[in-house]
Protein backbone atom coordinates (compact mmCIF):
# COMPACT_ATOMS: atom_id res chain seq x y z
CA UNK A 1 0.00 0.00 0.00
CA UNK A 2 2.58 2.19 0.85
CA UNK A 3 4.30 1.82 -2.79
CA UNK A 4 0.39 1.77 -3.81
CA UNK A 5 1.26 -0.95 -6.13
CA UNK A 6 -1.56 -2.92 -7.98
CA UNK A 7 0.55 -5.38 -9.28
CA UNK A 8 2.21 -5.97 -6.04
CA UNK A 9 -1.36 -6.88 -4.46
CA UNK A 10 -1.59 -9.60 -6.41
CA UNK A 11 1.20 -11.72 -4.30
CA UNK A 12 -0.89 -10.98 -1.47
CA UNK A 13 -3.30 -13.81 0.44
CA UNK A 14 -6.92 -13.39 -0.77
CA UNK A 15 -8.53 -11.05 2.52
CA UNK A 16 -5.14 -8.80 2.14
CA UNK A 17 -5.62 -8.69 -1.83
CA UNK A 18 -8.96 -7.95 -2.17
CA UNK A 19 -8.65 -5.06 0.52
CA UNK A 20 -6.15 -3.64 -1.21
CA UNK A 21 -7.46 -4.28 -4.84
CA UNK A 22 -11.36 -2.78 -3.50
CA UNK A 23 -8.94 0.62 -2.34
CA UNK A 24 -6.76 0.52 -5.52
CA UNK A 25 -10.63 0.66 -7.25
CA UNK A 26 -11.97 3.28 -5.25
CA UNK A 27 -9.16 5.88 -5.45
CA UNK A 28 -8.88 4.93 -9.82
CA UNK A 29 -12.95 5.90 -9.69
CA UNK A 30 -12.31 8.77 -7.44
CA UNK A 31 -9.68 9.90 -9.87
CA UNK A 32 -11.56 9.66 -12.90
CA UNK A 33 -15.00 11.73 -12.00
CA UNK A 34 -12.88 13.97 -10.59
CA UNK A 35 -13.13 17.60 -12.33
CA UNK A 36 -11.24 18.55 -15.54
CA UNK A 37 -7.75 20.67 -13.97
CA UNK A 38 -8.22 19.06 -10.08
CA UNK A 39 -4.15 18.75 -9.27
CA UNK A 40 -2.74 15.47 -9.05
CA UNK A 41 -0.80 16.11 -5.67
CA UNK A 42 -4.30 16.59 -4.29
CA UNK A 43 -5.48 12.73 -4.93
CA UNK A 44 -1.71 11.52 -3.84
CA UNK A 45 -2.87 13.75 -0.23
CA UNK A 46 -5.59 11.08 0.07
CA UNK A 47 -3.14 8.08 -0.85
CA UNK A 48 -1.03 9.46 1.59
CA UNK A 49 -3.54 9.42 4.75
CA UNK A 50 -4.58 5.93 3.31
CA UNK A 51 -1.17 4.67 3.74
CA UNK A 52 -1.55 6.15 7.43
CA UNK A 53 -4.64 4.00 7.94
CA UNK A 54 -3.06 0.75 6.28
CA UNK A 55 -0.13 1.38 8.77
CA UNK A 56 -2.26 1.68 11.76
CA UNK A 57 -4.03 -1.74 10.63
CA UNK A 58 -0.93 -3.47 10.95
CA UNK A 59 -1.02 -1.85 14.82
CA UNK A 60 -3.99 -3.03 15.42
CA UNK A 61 -3.57 -6.63 14.68
CA UNK A 62 -0.43 -7.06 16.60
CA UNK A 63 -1.97 -5.50 19.62
CA UNK A 64 -5.25 -8.05 18.76
CA UNK A 65 -2.87 -11.03 18.49
CA UNK A 66 -0.82 -10.17 21.36
CA UNK A 67 -3.79 -9.42 23.55
CA UNK A 68 -2.21 -5.71 24.22
CA UNK A 69 -4.83 -3.31 25.75
CA UNK A 70 -3.13 0.24 25.45
CA UNK A 71 -3.23 3.12 27.55
CA UNK A 72 -6.59 5.19 26.24
CA UNK A 73 -4.23 8.03 25.07
CA UNK A 74 -1.75 5.62 22.50
CA UNK A 75 -4.95 3.67 21.44
CA UNK A 76 -6.54 6.85 20.07
CA UNK A 77 -3.14 7.98 18.05
CA UNK A 78 -3.81 4.85 15.82
CA UNK A 79 -8.03 4.57 15.72
CA UNK A 80 -8.71 8.26 15.27
CA UNK A 81 -6.61 7.04 12.08
CA UNK A 82 -8.05 4.07 11.21
CA UNK A 83 -11.52 4.71 11.66
CA UNK A 84 -10.88 6.17 8.28
CA UNK A 85 -12.92 9.39 8.78
CA UNK A 86 -9.85 11.93 8.40
CA UNK A 87 -9.45 9.97 4.96
CA UNK A 88 -13.57 10.71 3.85
CA UNK A 89 -13.25 14.20 5.14
CA UNK A 90 -10.08 14.73 2.48
CA UNK A 91 -12.02 12.84 0.36
CA UNK A 92 -14.81 15.30 0.41
CA UNK A 93 -12.92 17.89 -0.14
CA UNK A 94 -11.20 16.98 -3.16
CA UNK A 95 -14.33 15.34 -4.91
CA UNK A 96 -17.39 17.59 -4.11
CA UNK A 97 -15.65 20.86 -4.10
CA UNK A 98 -13.97 22.94 -6.78
CA UNK A 99 -10.58 25.05 -6.65
CA UNK A 100 -9.17 23.95 -3.42
CA UNK A 101 -6.43 25.56 -2.55
CA UNK A 102 -3.06 23.98 -1.97
CA UNK A 103 -2.84 25.60 1.29
CA UNK A 104 -5.94 23.82 2.51
CA UNK A 105 -4.98 20.23 1.05
CA UNK A 106 -1.28 20.65 3.23
CA UNK A 107 -4.03 22.19 6.37
CA UNK A 108 -5.94 18.59 5.76
CA UNK A 109 -2.47 16.52 5.31
CA UNK A 110 -1.57 17.04 8.92
CA UNK A 111 -5.01 15.73 10.42
CA UNK A 112 -6.31 19.28 11.70
CA UNK A 113 -7.92 19.30 14.93
CA UNK A 114 -11.27 20.08 13.61
CA UNK A 115 -11.27 16.83 11.58
CA UNK A 116 -9.19 15.02 15.06
CA UNK A 117 -12.17 16.10 16.79
CA UNK A 118 -14.83 14.45 14.30
CA UNK A 119 -12.76 11.39 14.79
CA UNK A 120 -13.33 11.40 18.61
CA UNK A 121 -16.70 11.94 18.50
CA UNK A 122 -16.93 8.82 15.62
CA UNK A 123 -14.66 6.91 17.63
CA UNK A 124 -15.49 7.01 21.20
CA UNK A 125 -19.25 6.90 20.36
CA UNK A 126 -18.82 3.27 17.94
CA UNK A 127 -17.08 2.21 20.97
CA UNK A 128 -19.43 2.65 23.53
CA UNK A 129 -22.03 1.50 21.80
CA UNK A 130 -20.16 -1.67 19.96
CA UNK A 131 -18.08 -2.72 22.87
CA UNK A 132 -20.06 -6.14 24.09
CA UNK A 133 -19.79 -7.09 20.42
CA UNK A 134 -16.29 -6.42 20.02
CA UNK A 135 -14.99 -7.63 22.57
CA UNK A 136 -17.16 -11.16 22.09
CA UNK A 137 -15.60 -11.48 18.61
CA UNK A 138 -11.71 -10.91 19.88
CA UNK A 139 -11.45 -7.97 18.02
CA UNK A 140 -8.33 -5.09 19.17
CA UNK A 141 -9.98 -3.72 22.22
CA UNK A 142 -12.36 -0.83 22.57
CA UNK A 143 -11.66 2.66 23.86
CA UNK A 144 -13.75 1.40 27.05
CA UNK A 145 -11.61 -1.90 27.78
CA UNK A 146 -8.62 0.75 27.35
CA UNK A 147 -9.98 3.02 29.82
CA UNK A 148 -10.92 0.52 32.34
CA UNK A 149 -7.88 -0.96 32.77
CA UNK A 150 -5.73 2.16 32.82
CA UNK A 151 -8.04 3.65 35.89
CA UNK A 152 -9.49 0.24 37.32
CA UNK A 153 -12.82 1.59 36.44
CA UNK A 154 -16.15 -0.20 36.26
CA UNK A 155 -17.68 -0.36 32.28
CA UNK A 156 -20.12 2.06 33.31
CA UNK A 157 -17.53 5.15 34.89
CA UNK A 158 -15.73 4.52 31.73
CA UNK A 159 -18.62 5.38 29.22
CA UNK A 160 -19.48 7.94 31.62
CA UNK A 161 -15.97 9.64 30.96
CA UNK A 162 -15.56 8.88 27.14
CA UNK A 163 -19.55 10.53 26.54
CA UNK A 164 -18.27 13.28 27.88
CA UNK A 165 -14.76 13.00 25.52
CA UNK A 166 -17.40 12.93 23.24
CA UNK A 167 -18.87 16.15 24.51
CA UNK A 168 -15.77 18.16 24.72
CA UNK A 169 -14.97 17.15 21.36
CA UNK A 170 -18.38 18.76 20.08
CA UNK A 171 -17.25 22.15 21.69
CA UNK A 172 -13.33 22.15 20.33
CA UNK A 173 -15.12 21.32 16.97
CA UNK A 174 -17.10 24.47 17.82
CA UNK A 175 -14.50 26.56 18.42
CA UNK A 176 -12.66 25.55 15.54
CA UNK A 177 -15.38 25.89 12.90
CA UNK A 178 -15.34 30.08 14.20
CA UNK A 179 -11.60 30.57 14.47
CA UNK A 180 -10.72 29.35 11.37
CA UNK A 181 -11.31 32.07 9.18
CA UNK A 182 -8.32 30.56 6.68
CA UNK A 183 -10.13 28.15 5.41
CA UNK A 184 -13.61 28.05 3.69
CA UNK A 185 -16.51 27.68 6.16
CA UNK A 186 -18.42 25.70 3.18
CA UNK A 187 -15.23 22.84 3.84
CA UNK A 188 -15.57 23.52 7.85
CA UNK A 189 -19.23 22.40 7.74
CA UNK A 190 -18.19 19.07 5.80
CA UNK A 191 -16.40 18.06 8.82
CA UNK A 192 -18.94 18.93 11.01
CA UNK A 193 -21.36 17.12 9.33
CA UNK A 194 -19.70 14.19 9.09
CA UNK A 195 -19.42 14.00 12.57
CA UNK A 196 -23.35 14.71 12.98
CA UNK A 197 -24.17 11.80 10.55
CA UNK A 198 -22.22 9.62 12.76
CA UNK A 199 -23.48 10.55 16.32
CA UNK A 200 -26.47 9.62 14.44
CA UNK A 201 -25.63 6.28 13.48
CA UNK A 202 -23.87 5.50 16.50
CA UNK A 203 -26.22 7.30 19.10
CA UNK A 204 -28.11 4.11 20.49
CA UNK A 205 -26.77 1.58 18.46
CA UNK A 206 -23.73 0.63 16.04
CA UNK A 207 -25.73 1.48 13.15
CA UNK A 208 -22.89 0.77 10.75
CA UNK A 209 -22.91 -3.08 11.56
CA UNK A 210 -26.85 -3.47 11.97
CA UNK A 211 -27.50 -0.97 9.31
CA UNK A 212 -30.95 -1.74 8.74
CA UNK A 213 -32.25 0.04 11.63
CA UNK A 214 -31.24 3.35 9.80
CA UNK A 215 -33.85 2.65 7.09
CA UNK A 216 -36.56 4.29 8.88
CA UNK A 217 -33.97 7.63 9.65
CA UNK A 218 -33.49 7.65 6.11
CA UNK A 219 -36.90 7.59 4.31
CA UNK A 220 -37.92 10.16 6.89
CA UNK A 221 -35.27 12.11 5.39
CA UNK A 222 -35.42 11.43 1.80
CA UNK A 223 -38.46 10.23 0.89
CA UNK A 224 -41.42 10.71 2.95
CA UNK A 225 -43.13 13.98 2.49
CA UNK A 226 -43.29 16.50 5.04
CA UNK A 227 -46.60 17.20 6.20
CA UNK A 228 -47.58 20.67 7.42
Amino acid sequence: MQRWDEKGAEQLGRCYKEYAQFMFGTMNEIEGALPKGTPRKNVNVIKDIITEVCKGYVTEIDWRDSKYIPPLKEHLQITLVTCFYWAINCTAFVVFQEGVTEEVMIWMSGFPQIVKDSCIVSRLMDDIVAHAFETERNNVATAVTCYMKEYDSTKEEAIKALWNDVENAWKDMNEEYLKLTSIPSSLLIQVINLARMMETMYKKIDGYTDSAILKEWISLLLVQPITL
